[in-house]
């Protein structure tokens, strides 16, 4: 068994847009104020959450194997509710509902992020040799281990241009 962004179960899968989905309300929807909100759930929590009840009784994606035949319709519908409100007017409604949901976020919203910053997604290191302040920079993803110590490679300010060109 091979896994990997296209193989599963040795067969190839093209890249899908968002229309092409298996599960279409697993996807990325575009409020009014420009705004783009990632969704995973069922029609039938959805549809009501955004007012529309009768969404969940539509035959075109009544069940799974129906919402994935139409999935490009219910992405349709999806994106027409979606643009008719705003950020601030959704999100509401969605954790009322308990639907599972994230902002896609900006770089700079990402590291204003509280729970980024919980997570340990940053680190602060030293700016510069010449200076006393701290810049942010990604942490690494990996954690090496001496035994069972974790050791980790010192983190800091990025090279001065020109810094390693005889190296």
């Amino acid at each position: 068994l091979e896994v990997g962004p296209a193989r599963i179960f040795r067969q190839f899968r093209a890249p899908q847009g968002r229309r092409e989905q298996v599960m279409p309300l697993a996807n990325y929807f575009k409020t009014r104020d420009g705004r783009w909100i990632q969704i995973h759930t069922a029609i039938g929590q959805l549809a009501p959450a955004l007012g529309r009840p009768e969404l969940a009784e539509d035959p075109r994606w009544a069940d799974f194997k129906a919402a994935r035949e139409h999935g490009g319709e219910l992405v349709d519908t999806m994106d027409q509710i979606f643009g008719t409100m705003t950020y601030a007017e959704i999100t509401p409604k969605l954790e009322a509902a308990g639907i599972r949901w994230e902002p896609v976020q900006t770089m700079a919203e990402l590291v204003e992020d509280p729970q980024a910053h919980a997570a340990g997604c940053f680190v602060e290191v030293p700016a510069g040799e010449d200076n006393d302040q701290v810049q942010l920079q990604a942490a690494s993803p990996q954690t090496f281990y001496d035994e069972l110590t974790p050791v980790n490679p010192a983190l800091g300010p990025p090279p001065r241009i020109g810094e390693h060109t005889r190296e």
